[in-house]
């Protein structure tokens, strides 16, 4: 009589041990991952950030709505952003082993340009993107990535000043086609950029300024493409002239 209740013991330990295993191995699902960073939660807590006048997409449905062409647009141009930092970089350390003092200064200016637009490029897409991630404060994003365009426009004016040189024509006047008329061009330039950037970020009341940089941008680069498209018809112009000639 006495072994009975140790029997019926055993099989109710047993029992509460069975129910007790499914609840320590039951876990959550891991949710899917998901192309969103987790900071892109925090894109539009930057009160600075949302007051900027210009338009942006809705970041947060427009980043899952793209998917996976975001990053390879995003990489894939900081990449080639990057090889071109590198490139110019080499092609500086090859033109001052090469070329005498004094000499080769319009092309060493070239590259130093593109330099400093390649680096801004390359920094802001592989750091802070289109100001889509909130990683770097708002303002140092988009000053990093404005002053870009007054190095772009300023290697194109070196570029054609070199094809000047190169053809001995002569397009406007003279003091404009010299190298430290480009450097204060440019110089004027991203003060311009910089201060309108500085201004409107805290007022952004002022963003007619924003306009304004984006005219002369604007005229500057076709002011240019009219001085290429005169110069390349000259030389076509010449070089049939030249041939007509030896006939």
């Amino acid at each position: 009589m006495s072994a009975e209740p140790e029997s019926s013991v055993e099989p109710e330990a047993e029992y509460t041990l069975s129910e007790s295993e499914p609840e320590t191995t039951v876990e959550p699902e891991v949710e899917p991952e998901s192309l969103l960073p987790e900071n892109f939660i925090l894109i539009n807590s930057d009160p600075q950030a949302e007051s900027w006048p210009e338009p942006e997409p809705e970041w947060n449905s427009a980043f899952n709505e793209w998917g996976v062409a975001w990053p390879l647009h995003v990489y894939i141009f900081g990449i080639c952003y990057a090889l071109a930092l590198v490139f110019s970089a080499i092609c500086i350390a090859a033109l001052l082993k090469s070329v005498k003092a004094g000499k080769g200064k319009l092309t060493l200016s070239l590259l130093i340009m593109v330099i400093f637009f390649s680096t801004t490029r390359t920094v802001t897409l592989f750091t802070e993107p289109y100001y889509a991630y909130n990683n770097i404060p708002f303002l140092t994003a988009r000053i990093m990535w404005s002053v870009g365009l007054p190095f772009l426009t300023s290697s194109f004016s070196l570029v054609f000043l070199v094809l000047l040189d190169t053809t001995k024509m002569d397009i406007g006047p003279p003091k404009f086609q010299k190298f430290s008329a480009i450097l204060i061009i440019t110089a004027v330039h991203l003060v311009i950029v910089i201060t309108s950037d500085f201004v409107v970020f805290y007022k952004a009341s002022a963003k007619v300024m924003l306009v304004i940089c984006q005219t002369l941008f604007l005229a500057y680069g076709i002011s240019l493409a009219i001085g290429y498209f005169y110069v390349g018809f000259k030389m076509r112009k010449n070089c049939s002239a030249g041939s007509m000639h030896g006939k």
